[in-house]
């Protein structure tokens, strides 16, 4: 009969694992329902977390196969035989470990790439947390399979050999990833704080990258999870080190894809906000009222680029989630048709430094009982109305 603290274990266990599981696989789904939903492809950010969605169900799979095995329990009050299954087991779950966590910064890397990725400053910062990430990743895979020479006394301890000093690689190896998490949370922040939007806006999209943080959180637990385990009693005393680590894999996982979903729960929400008021909405977009709603596709950000020459392109989302142009101008602001503009892909964050926009309309009664609509630039030394030019944007959403 396992005593009281074990059946606890065991227990807290099963809990922790089957919770977290369940909640990842529904981020996971409502990631995917979103891009379709709001009319976007899938991008190289979306097919990476297939890899990972499968990296924290085989960390699932092995902490049932630990309970299987004896986790919870003291190794001492384990048959020979079920200890050294365990502790290979557990030799093969920190691989998982250190491959889940490098994952998940990767895929958050990439979701910041689609979103951030013509701003040249975010792109050479983005190169070199991933090279320092794959460089603690290496590092922490080759380490934990090579702890222990030969690679079998990890589970076979009375063989002849040698293991390094496992407490204090595994307290190093823990403290290094809290620094990379940190490093790649704080990556898009700059980026944010320099947008000319509200500081409600930035304190927003702040908080919607810095999810993540919890993933801090978890590997800071860990750390102290870590301090108590005796490697002559790993499958009683590595318990919360377990824990920790499929927290800190499957919660990193989950932060991962809730920006993602976010289109889809504007969607949601805006759609019940139409249906409860039974009227026409009017949209703005101007960043001093922190709303998206459409944007202006600029030609270039070269300073050095004739502005006289250049176009710029005025686009909205459509009813689908696909972006309808409305008009191109060029810099004098002479407006020009869009039967041959191809709509710029659509993403639900857009970064925009240098102008504000907004769509209205006019009151009926102005216009001779007509809404009169019109697209309105506001730059830091110009307002430009564009009378009608969204008309047909209201078209199609109608």
């Amino acid at each position: 009969m396992p005593s009281k603290a074990e059946e606890h274990n065991i227990q807290l266990t099963l809990g922790v694992v089957i919770s977290l599981l369940v909640l990842s696989i529904i981020s996971f789904i409502l990631r995917i329902w979103a891009r379709f939903a709001t009319g976007a492809r899938l991008w190289w950010d979306d097919y990476w977390m297939f890899w990972v969605m499968g990296v924290c169900i085989a960390a699932s799979v092995f902490d049932f196969l630990g309970l299987v095995y004896g986790s919870g329990v003291h190794q001492y009050d384990l048959p020979d035989d079920t200890a050294t299954t365990f502790v290979r087991l557990l030799w093969v779950y920190m691989l998982i470990w250190a491959t889940g966590v490098f994952s998940v910064k990767i895929g958050i890397l990439l979701f910041y790439w689609r979103v951030f990725q013509r701003t040249l400053s975010f792109r050479f910062g983005a190169l070199i947390v991933t090279f320092i990430s794959t460089g603690i990743f290496l590092s922490n895979f080759f380490s934990f399979t090579f702890q222990c020479y030969p690679v079998q006394k990890f589970w076979e301890p009375d063989i002849d050999g040698s293991c390094i000093n496992q407490n204090a690689f595994y307290l190093a190896s823990a403290i290094i990833n809290v620094f990379g998490d940190i490093a790649v949370l704080s990556l898009p922040l700059p980026i944010i704080w320099g947008l000319q939007a509200s500081r409600n806006k930035k304190w927003s999209l702040s908080f919607l990258f810095l999810l993540g943080a919890f993933v801090v959180v978890a590997s800071i637990f860990r750390i102290v999870a870590v301090t108590q385990i005796d490697p002559h009693d790993f499958s009683f005393t590595n318990v919360g080190g377990g824990l920790w680590s499929t927290v800190e894999v499957e919660v990193g996982f989950i932060c991962a894809n809730l920006p993602a979903v976010r289109p889809l729960l504007f969607k949601w929400f805006r759609y019940d906000n139409r249906n409860a008021s039974g009227d026409t909405p009017k949209y703005n977009v101007s960043s001093k009222k922190g709303m998206r709603v459409g944007h202006v596709k600029l030609p270039s950000r070269n300073r050095g680029a004739d502005l006289n020459n250049s176009s710029t392109e005025i686009l909205a989302p459509g009813g689908s989630g696909n972006e309808i142009p409305l008009m191109s101008m060029n810099s004098r602001f002479n407006a020009q048709s869009t039967d041959k503009i191809e709509p710029v892909p659509h993403s639900d964050i857009v970064v925009r430094k240098d102008f504000d926009m907004s769509i209205d309309a006019n009151p009926e009664s102005s216009t001779g009982g007509t809404a009169d609509h019109f697209v309105q630039i506001t730059t830091a030394k110009n307002r430009v109305c564009l009378q009608g030019a969204a008309d047909e944007y209201y078209g199609q959403r109608n």
